[in-house]
C-alpha cells in the first residue's frame, strides 16, 4: 500500500482494488443494500487496524471485467489516520473511496463521474479537519481516550452501457451513543454523463410517489411491535419528493427532514431503489428505510430498466 505522511500524526494511504459490477443486476434488495452499507463500512475499519505497511494487490490485477457488458471499474481507497497532538491515546481512522473506469472512451462519463468525486472529497477533508479539531477539544475537557472513525464509502450498484449507478455512505463514529450514517445516491446516463433526476427514469413521478408511500405504510403496519416511523413520516415524504432546499432550511421544520430535502436512489438493472436515511422518516433503531420498485410494476422506464 502507496503510503505519504500528510502531517506528523498522521498518515495517509492508496489502494486500488476492482469493483464487482457489471450490467447485471447486482443482487441488491431493500435489506441488502443495507447490510451492503454495513459491509463496506466495516470492511474499511478493519483495513484501517492493518499494518500500514501492508502491501497491496498489484495494480494491474485491481481491474477485472465482471460480466459480459460491464464497465472496468477501479476504486481508491485513501486511508486515513491520525491522532492527537498530546500522543495521549484519542484516534481518528478513516477513508474516502473514489472512483475511476479504465475503459477507453466514455469521456463525459468520466468528466462526471471526477467532478462528482471532487466534490465529494471536498465535503470529507472538511469533515476530517473537523474530526482532528474535536479530539484536541474533547481531551482537552474530558482527558478520555476513543478511538474513532470517519469513512465515505462507494457501493456500486450498476454501471453498464446505459446506466453508472452508485452510493456513497458517510459512516461515521465521533463519540455518542452510536455511529452515524447518510446514504447518497448517484446516477447517471454512462453515454451522456448526465446526472439522472429521478424523474428520467420513471414514467409517472406522482404514481412512484404513491407507490413509495403505499410500501411505506405496509412496512409500518407490519412492524413486530409499535409503528417503527414518525407519525409525521408522510409529511417528510411529501417534502423529500416535492419540496425544495427552502422547505428544508424552514425554521419550523423538524431535525429529520434531510439538508438538501431531496430523495436519495439508486438503480439495478430492473430495479429502483428509494432509500430514507436514518432520522429521515424513522428513529434510528429502525435503521435506514428502503422501497423497492420492480419493473413490472409499470413506473419503470424502459430506457433505462429491463422488464423482468
Amino acid at each position: 500500500m502507496k503510503r505519504a505522511i500528510l502531517i506528523a500524526a498522521a498518515v495517509l494511504g492508496t489502494t486500488v482494488f476492482a469493483a464487482a459490477c457489471g450490467n447485471g443486476n447486482t443482487g441488491n434488495s431493500g435489506s441488502n443494500a443495507a447490510d451492503q452499507q454495513t459491509e463496506a463500512s466495516a470492511e474499511a475499519n478493519d483495513a484501517n487496524t492493518k499494518d500500514q505497511n501492508e502491501t497491496s494487490t498489484d495494480e494491474e490485477n485491481a481491474v477485472q471485467q465482471t460480466s459480459q457488458d460491464g464497465l472496468h471499474v477501479m476504486i481508491s481507497a485513501d486511508d486515513r489516520s491520525t491522532i492527537n497532538e498530546s500522543g495521549s491515546g484519542t484516534t481518528i481512522t478513516g477513508s474516502f473511496e473514489g472512483i475511476s473506469i479504465a475503459d477507453d472512451g466514455y469521456d463525459r462519463l468520466k468528466k462526471s463521474l471526477s467532478a462528482s468525486d471532487a466534490e465529494a472529497e471536498e465535503a470529507y477533508d472538511a469533515e476530517w479537519k473537523q474530526g482532528e479539531e474535536f479530539i484536541k477539544d474533547f481531551e482537552n475537557q474530558s482527558g478520555a481516550m476513543q478511538d474513532w472513525y470517519l469513512n465515505n464509502l462507494v457501493v456500486l450498484s450498476r454501471c453498464d452501457d446505459d446506466v453508472f449507478s452508485y452510493t456513497r455512505t458517510s459512516d461515521s463514529y465521533l463519540g455518542g451513543a452510536h455511529p452515524n450514517a447518510y446514504v447518497v445516491g448517484y446516477n447517471f446516463d454512462t453515454d451522456t454523463g448526465k446526472e439522472l433526476a429521478l424523474k428520467d427514469v420513471v414514467t409517472d413521478y406522482d404514481k412512484v410517489y404513491q407507490y413509495v408511500l403505499e410500501d411505506l405504510e405496509r412496512q409500518n403496519s407490519e412492524a413486530d411491535s409499535e409503528p417503527m416511523l414518525f407519525d409525521d413520516y408522510k409529511e417528510t415524504v411529501d417534502k423529500l419528493f416535492n419540496g425544495t432546499k427552502a422547505d428544508a432550511n424552514d425554521t419550523d421544520a423538524k431535525d429529520s427532514y434531510t439538508e438538501e430535502a431531496k430523495i436519495q436512489w439508486f438503480m439495478t438493472e430492473s430495479e429502483l431503489h428509494i432509500i430514507f436515511n436514518t432520522y429521515d422518516i424513522a428513529p434510528y433503531v429502525s435503521g435506514q428505510i428502503s422501497v423497492v420498485i420492480p419493473a413490472s410494476s409499470g413506473l419503470l422506464s424502459l430506457n433505462y430498466f429491463l422488464k423482468e
